[in-house]
């Protein structure tokens, strides 16, 4: 493929990855990627032939996203508990987006839940990368025993912030969680 080819692929992707956060996979059409991307919907075909092509392409590109989240994590500090926190405080970098529309991958995941297996298993694979990492961390961090299960329960949280603060259009709410989640860590580090 051409680079006008790549630049053409990638705009559909952001187009895409845009509207479904916003409206929702199922209420985006090829019209509407069309319009956002400034891409006619017949030359599409050339680069994805489905609308479940183009989302995986999201998921692949919201995955990568994750991917690079920790890595700034790691980066931001040697400590396990400022690498926590950081990505805690990832959250309210934007917090008008998920007030306004929740996680980008919660909300996809809560759509996905009741489709294709194979879209649905690519939204827990990011999920499963992004708890892998926090086990990790839990693991470095002295908890072995429970590494796993406050792997879980940090993610739990995480998602469960997003989505009231969503459902609630709750900038507040959100800040407000952000800062007892931070105190619950670092209790939960300290005291081990």
């Amino acid at each position: 493929m051409n680079q006008q080819g790549l630049n053409n692929k990638e705009l559909i992707v952001e187009a895409a990855d845009q509207l479904f956060y916003q409206y929702g996979y199922s209420q985006t059409s090829f019209s509407d990627i069309s319009d956002k991307a400034g891409i006619p919907r017949g030359n599409f075909y050339y680069y994805f032939k489905t609308k479940d092509d183009i989302l995986t392409a999201v998921l692949t590109q919201r995955h990568q996203l994750i991917k690079q989240l920790l890595q700034d994590c790691e980066n931001y500090s040697n400590d396990v508990k400022a690498q926590l926190i950081y990505l805690l405080e990832v959250l309210l970098r934007d917090e008008e987006n998920i007030v306004k529309y929740g996680c980008p991958v919660g909300t996809i995941s809560s759509e996905l839940s009741k489709s294709s297996v194979n879209l649905q298993m690519q939204v827990t694979d990011i999920f499963e990368t992004l708890r892998q990492w926090i086990e990790i961390k839990m693991l470095a961090a002295g908890l072995a025993e429970r590494s796993k299960s406050l792997s879980m329960e940090m993610l739990a949280r995480l998602q469960g912030v997003t989505v009231l603060a969503n459902v609630y259009h709750d900038i507040d709410f959100l800040r407000q969680s952000i800062q007892q989640h931070k105190q619950w860590l670092t209790d939960l580090l300290n005291a081990n």
